[in-house]
């Protein structure tokens, strides 16, 4: 049986009842000092099931939190560290991309436009949209900033393993805009690379995608124009790293 992405687990099936099966029935252990282990921890909390990491919360599975400096000095979070749980209650946009990369740096300025655009046309919505900037890329940081009032966070590759941490952690890819709704959900991935922002058809369905998110209406479907069939998606990562420059 396999259990929780582990090894096979062997089952033990009773047939009979536990006492003809010759096993001990014990609802709970006792201690030496005669109190019962009822399953809580140490601290008196039991276990509800939530992992370590805080990537589960009644049963809702969220975005792998993080927390990184926000680097862009024009932005209202500059020098404060950033994490998804503070935006929690918001629907959230991430956008991956290089600062050193042209391509990036002009679908940024776009993702800045449509800021100003959602908080003037949709501000019950609550819409705050994040860069983050892979781990090594911090030399174009000024650049991909100017004139952008978005925060940009700077990622890091704290174990030195050859990946960015948050990337990595998120399974990002180069230009990807991942749409998280108000519960710290993901509620879809977007990649811009074929999909540019300074095209109004691609402009106006990410907008739509990002309120309909509020609603739920957003959710993504199999149906859905922004789905890159599955034989493409090394191509799009392909021409991704070719117009990195």
């Amino acid at each position: 049986r396999h259990v929780a992405g582990h090894e096979d687990t062997p089952m033990i099936v009773l047939r009979d009842t536990p006492e003809d099966a010759n096993f001990s029935v014990v609802p709970n252990s006792q201690n030496d000092d005669g109190s019962t282990d009822d399953g809580s921890t140490d601290d008196g909390n039991t276990d509800d099931g939530n992992t370590d990491d805080g990537n589960t919360d009644d049963g809702l599975t969220l975005v792998p939190d993080f927390s990184l400096p926000d680097v862009n000095t024009t932005s209202s979070t500059f020098a404060a560290d950033v994490s998804p749980r503070d935006l929690n209650g918001n629907i959230s946009v991430y956008y991956f991309g290089l600062a050193t990369c042209t391509y990036c740096s002009a679908q940024f300025g776009h993702l800045d436009a449509l800021q100003e655009d959602l908080d003037a046309n949709y501000p019950d919505v609550g819409v705050e949209i994040v860069g983050i900037n892979l781990a090594g890329r911090d030399s174009g940081n000024t650049s991909i900033t100017a004139g952008v009032d978005l925060p940009w966070l700077q990622d890091e590759d704290s174990d030195a393993d050859g990946n960015s941490d948050v990337w990595n952690d998120w399974g990002a890819q180069l230009r990807d805009v991942m749409i998280v709704d108000d519960q710290n959900q993901l509620v879809e991935t977007i990649n811009l690379t074929l999909n540019d922002l300074a095209e109004t058809s691609n402009y106006d369905s990410l907008k739509a995608k990002i309120v309909g998110a509020d609603s739920g209406e957003g959710e993504m479907s199999t149906e859905d124009d922004w789905l890159v069939p599955e034989q493409l998606d090394e191509d799009i990562d392909s021409l991704a790293r070719f117009f990195n420059r």
